[in-house]
């Protein structure tokens, strides 16, 4: 599933990048007040603003790229992990499963160990962070 969300993901942040390019660029003399912790500060150019959430945007990309380069992997294990029921043959229907799906083969099952899906999710909050951000303020 993780597999089929990323190119939506990807087309979604390749949509709001140019958006964000667009607008810094038609407005790079578009001046602004400048706010500092809500209070009015020295103007500024809402070029520069929206250059700013293009920024955040580019970074919270990387790291969601990032977290699925991680937690792309496959999960087969077996009941306890050991893959016993296949016998000597575990490890190379584990290595012929992720070749088949598409998926790295981890250095062991990670049933039980969810950081790589954590730091994923955490990934996916900080972006909604940064969009929500900017969407609430404009």
């Amino acid at each position: 599933m993780l597999k089929k969300a990323q190119p939506l993901l990807g087309a979604d942040f390749e949509n709001t990048e140019q958006a964000l390019i667009r607008l810094s660029g038609q407005h790079a003399n578009t001046v602004m007040l400048g706010r500092t912790l809500l209070q009015a500060a020295p103007p500024i150019t809402f070029g520069l603003k929206a250059a700013g959430w293009l920024a955040a945007v580019r970074r919270g990309r990387q790291q969601l790229n990032n977290s699925f380069a991680d937690a792309l992997l496959l999960q087969f294990g077996g009941a306890t992990g050991t893959l016993a029921a296949l016998g000597n043959q575990g490890l190379a229907v584990s290595e012929a499963l992720a070749d088949e799906l598409g998926l790295a083969n981890p250095e062991a099952p990670w049933h039980t160990h969810r950081d790589r899906l954590g730091t994923l999710v955490c990934a996916c909050g900080v972006v909604t962070g940064h969009v929500g951000k900017n969407g609430s303020r404009h």
